[in-house]
């Protein structure tokens, strides 16, 4: 023990290992709820040069917060209503990941409506420059993306991939062939899923209450609000069918593979407030 060392004595308690929080799309205001909650590693989904200065103001000790992990911004084939680069054609998509690295992000985020030639274009280019892929499922279906080693975000679009958008769960088994031997991290994102389901309900309107509230920010408390009503709360449905793909827990990330194996990701799961970030599943 160094001299001088702070000494902290346990007796009659747990030690707990930091959670990390894998799906986030946070601000400098918000950085000392994930440390009250037990949360040292955060994963910042859609990035910008702010996460960028945050994360390292963080590193350097100049700001208190968890570890931060920054993706780049969304890679997309076609517009959408919130912050994103849109990427036409394969040329701007190798300009688009080496322009990513260098600016330092931490991995490069896929999203819907990616043309064939662009992923792939993405996926050669960030293998030559050193780039990890985290994101959606793109066009190009599962089977290919599982073939790539690309993360995924958010489990029911693999259900929607296997099952179709009606949810036939008879069809989930289907997907322990197809990730049997795959090294592939998904991020399930289940706790977003489920705050959204209780929308319009009491339960819900009822959150908006908490305390914690007076640390969101005002746009995202108003769209909350907005979700609001006096409906009763809502039963979950029950599964039936097949048993397919579980999770680990709500916003966890876990490895669907014959084998376990190390990372420097992290398969603790966290949730850290009772309302969701986005409604976009970004």
């Amino acid at each position: 023990m160094p001299a001088g060392a702070c000494r902290i004595d346990l007796a009659g308690r747990v030690l707990l290992p930091g959670l990390a929080d894998m799906h986030v799309h946070t601000a400098e205001a918000e950085l000392p709820l994930f440390l009250a909650n037990g949360v040292t590693l955060i994963w910042e989904m859609n990035g910008t040069p702010t996460h960028l200065r945050l994360r390292d103001r963080i590193g350097s000790g100049e700001v208190i917060g968890p570890r931060m992990l920054v993706a780049s911004p969304l890679m997309v084939g076609s517009p959408l209503q919130y912050r994103h680069r849109l990427i036409a054609s394969p040329a701007e998509a190798v300009a688009a990941a080496r322009e990513v690295k260098a600016a330092g992000y931490d991995y490069l985020k896929i999203y819907e409506g990616l043309s064939w030639e662009s992923y792939e274009a993405f996926l050669e280019t960030a293998a030559a420059i050193g780039l990890a892929l985290d994101g959606h499922l793109p066009a190009v279906g599962l089977p290919r993306v599982l073939e790539t080693g690309q993360a995924l975000q958010h489990i029911e679009k693999i259900g929607m991939a296997i099952g179709g958008h009606q949810g036939d769960t008879t069809q989930l088994g289907r997907a322990a062939a197809l990730f049997a031997g795959r090294r592939t991290w998904v991020t399930p994102t289940l706790a977003v899923l489920r705050v959204l389901d209780g929308t319009r309900t009491t339960e819900y309107t009822a959150q908006l209450e908490a305390p914690e509230m007076a640390w969101v920010d005002s746009a995202s408390l108003s769209w909350w609000r907005s979700l609001a009503g006096t409906n009763p709360p809502r039963s979950p449905a029950p599964v039936t069918g097949q048993r397919g793909v579980g999770s680990t827990g709500e916003a966890s990330r876990c490895l669907v593979s014959k084998r376990s194996a190390k990372s420097k990701r992290s398969s603790n799961s966290s949730t850290l407030a009772c309302m969701p970030a986005t409604a976009s599943s970004e």
